[in-house]
């Protein structure tokens, strides 16, 4: 956790994939990756239609090396979203 008095004003950098929070002293923090509009989409889509069929949702995760989000819902379903909104069952 940085302390208050070491940010002097946090900066929101945005770009198309990255969300950063700027220190005082060139340092960023909370780092990560955004999932595109694509990907938020058909997200939300898939966990309506899993849970429209009483499945659970275990996990919802942007994978920050392939920029795939994954779902892991049920027994065994598993999901993986690109970034275009495409989306398949993982094996």
């Amino acid at each position: 956790m940085v302390s208050k008095d070491r940010v002097s004003m946090r900066h929101k950098v945005k770009s198309d994939r990255y969300f950063l929070c700027k220190l005082d002293k060139g340092e960023f923090i909370g780092a990560s990756t955004i999932p595109t509009v694509a990907q938020a989409f058909q997200c939300f889509t898939l966990c309506c239609r899993l849970t429209k069929m009483y499945m659970p949702i275990f996990l919802v995760r942007l994978d920050e090396r392939t920029g795939k989000v994954f779902i892991l819902a049920g027994e065994e379903h598993e999901i993986s979203i690109d970034q275009d909104g495409e989306w398949r069952y993982e094996t």
